[in-house]
């Protein structure tokens, strides 16, 4: 047997669909269509999305669910808290203006540190038998970035990084832009910059979107 058939599945889910009961007079408004998913321990859970998709409300629900089964979970999100991220959220709120290459540079320098960390890191604590789960990914600066830069270039620099983990499970939670910045406008001071740029991007062609299902 290999290492992840040995690995216990802490959660499993097959074959599952759900639907919004409809409004009168409207549709059925599905949310999820025959998905499977399977977890196991010491595995690496990135979760994608827009802002307002509700990655933090279901990364909560996750960890919760896992604590309640008496296992070992930690939650964590990018950019991170960390030197690097903190130049990160500077640009993101309009503090400092950099260049896209800047900003993929800055992203995955972030990554790495977060990958390697030795008090904290996300391998570390994986190797530890933690599940981990982090809101955002390379994902994220492949296709934000890689849309305003050479898109081989951002995806190589976070794939092909040896000190960036690969994720044994990415979730994206698939809301349109317009839903994201009517979300955002609610209940946020500090709309990104990042979705003031790709917010006319139709829906199924958002980057992110486009990268994330097709791999």
């Amino acid at each position: 047997m290999n290492d992840i058939q040995e690995k216990p599945v802490l959660i499993e889910i097959k074959d599952v669909s759900y639907a919004y009961p409809p409004d009168e007079g409207s549709e059925p408004d599905p949310v999820l269509s025959h998905i499977d998913l399977t977890i196991r321990e010491g595995e690496y859970v990135a979760v994608l999305g827009h802002n307002g998709s509700g990655k933090t409300t279901q990364i909560s629900l996750l960890c919760a669910r896992l604590k309640e089964d008496g296992r070992r979970v930690t939650a964590t999100a990018e950019p991170t808290e960390g030197p690097v991220g903190g130049l990160v959220r500077e640009a993101l709120e309009g503090g400092t203006s950099r260049s896209a290459c800047e900003m993929a540079t800055l992203f995955t320098a972030d990554r790495v540190a977060h990958n390697v960390n030795p008090a904290h890191g996300i391998r570390k604590l994986l190797n530890e038998g933690y599940v981990v789960v982090c809101d955002r990914y390379y994902y994220s600066t492949i296709a934000y970035q890689g849309s305003t830069t050479d898109f081989e270039w951002a995806r190589t620099i976070n794939v092909d990084c040896p000190d960036i983990r690969r994720p044994d499970l990415c979730i994206f939670l698939d809301l349109t832009p317009q839903a994201s910045m009517e979300r955002i406008g609610k209940n946020r001071r500090v709309l990104h910059i990042l979705l003031r740029q790709h917010i006319g991007f139709p829906h199924d062609n958002h980057p992110l979107y486009t990268y994330c299902t097709q791999k």
